[in-house]
């Protein structure tokens, strides 16, 4: 069995510094919510010329940015599958942390 040690368990619990800094900055869950719902709505606008001067106009919608907002939108709800992560230990790293461990109580 892996011992997780009580620094790491505590800087997991810790908010994280970014965060923080986001959120001091405006940049708050609320604020990216507003925007990616923005994002899913966008619009663009076209406009149409000749001899040189705008003759009309037309707002149409704008695929890309509401496809990579949808994307955005699926992956921050969870509903994709979560990436694969191998988390083997090996004997060379459970060695490696007994050494460390015996070696910070000496």
């Amino acid at each position: 069995m892996v011992e997780i040690d009580d620094d790491f368990k505590k800087s997991m619990l810790k908010p994280d510094e970014k965060l923080l800094n986001f959120d001091g900055h405006g940049i708050t869950e609320d604020y990216l919510l507003n925007k990616l719902k923005e994002e899913l709505e966008a619009k663009e606008t076209k406009f149409f010329h000749r001899k040189g001067k705008v003759v009309e106009t037309e707002d149409v919608i704008e695929w890309n940015t509401r496809q990579n907002a949808r994307k955005d939108a699926h992956k921050l709800r969870g509903d994709y599958p979560t990436e694969k992560v191998d988390h083997t230990i090996t004997l060379e790293d459970k060695l490696r942390a007994i050494h460390e461990k015996r070696d910070k109580e000496e």
